[in-house]
């Protein structure tokens, strides 16, 4: 069957794809990427897309049940998709405030259960599908719609999920395996496998002011108590630790987050060495309980690592050195 081919607009600002009837969508933000998941596996041809200083770098990735599109997109930037007939077009916007005046907020609503859960009421459901974290690999749960207008628009976290911030429909990055996203005829049902409870914080239910729609950036730190933020700030660098090189953005920004809704002071170092410094120190290692190699050295080295605000220090010379430097900046 003959690839699906991308149209990229006059003015390069919108693309179109046209697909079946019944296929649904969903378009989300996840860190810097820019994702839009498709409930239906298909093969793209993006070939037109390479001539838009805005879509040349858009990647597709198909599965078994869903397509994907992505592409780092720095905020406020982002997408906003419409429908015409079997089209789905995907325009591209400076300002997310811009974008998502109009759409209607899907509310997340507990059920108490039990088990308690997690409702997410919303016109025209699609599907629940699963695809991959462009970042770490790991799997996000996503509900598609037929329609667009409706998305969980604002980003939640809680215990053992965050829903993501979207343009069309749900995206969730759950923090662990017993995560289930179920499509039923008006909603989504959020839920734990085997007919746990999910563990919901005080925030699960409730609408945001409804200020925060129109705000550019939203600081949506965990809620809970401080005995317990600790806690999950030890397992948040238990996670750094124990995630491979090219994985431990979301982990190290999570660590951050819960840190300072906690009151606890956080300051991260990014150490910095030349290439042949770093290989030469991986090849004298003898019993450490690192398992990088110098090909996981040379993939990290050629990943991006995104933003870095972090502070710098030169990491060249013996490790004293270095916490010295990071003692002086911290006091």
């Amino acid at each position: 069957m003959a690839p699906v081919p991308g149209s990229l607009a006059a003015d390069g600002r919108a693309i179109s794809l046209t697909l079946g009837e019944n296929v649904g969508a969903a378009v989300f933000r996840n860190g810097d990427w820019i994702m839009v998941v498709f409930d239906q596996p298909e093969a793209l041809d993006l070939a037109a897309l390479r001539r838009s200083e805005i879509f040349r770098a858009m990647e597709t990735r198909e599965g078994n049940d869903s397509t994907t599109l992505q592409m780092r997109l720095a905020q406020p930037a982002t997408l906003r998709p419409r429908r015409n007939g079997n089209t789905w077009v995907l325009e591209a916007f400076r300002d997310a405030v811009e974008a998502n005046r109009s759409l209607t907020a899907i509310v997340p609503e507990v059920d108490q259960g039990p088990p308690a859960r997690l409702v997410l009421r919303t016109a025209r459901p699609g599907r629940s599908v699963s695809v991959l974290d462009p970042e770490t690999g790991s799997p996000l749960l996503v509900g598609t719609l037929r329609e667009p207008g409706h998305a969980v628009a604002i980003a939640r976290r809680q215990p053992e999920f965050q829903l993501l911030p979207a343009m069309l429909g749900v995206a969730v990055l759950p923090r662990g395996d017993n995560m289930q996203l179920r499509a039923l005829n008006d909603r989504f049902v959020l839920q734990a496998a085997r007919l746990d409870s999910l563990r919901l914080g005080e925030d699960a239910g409730r609408e945001p002011l409804a200020e925060a729609a129109t705000l550019s950036r939203i600081m949506d730190l965990p809620t809970a108590s401080v005995a317990a933020l600790q806690e999950r700030l030890r397992a948040a660098n238990a996670n750094i630790a124990a995630a491979g090189p090219l994985g431990r953005t979301v982990h190290r920004r999570h660590a951050a987050e819960i840190a300072a809704r906690a009151g606890v002071p956080f300051q991260g170092f990014w150490l910095e060495a030349p290439m042949e410094i770093l290989k030469s120190r991986i090849l004298a290692r003898r019993g450490d309980a690192s398992d990088a190699t110098i090909a996981v050295l040379e993939r990290a080295a050629k990943a991006d690592p995104g933003p870095i605000d972090w502070i710098r220090l030169d990491a060249a010379g013996e490790a004293q050195a270095a916490a010295r430097k990071a003692l002086g900046v911290t006091g």
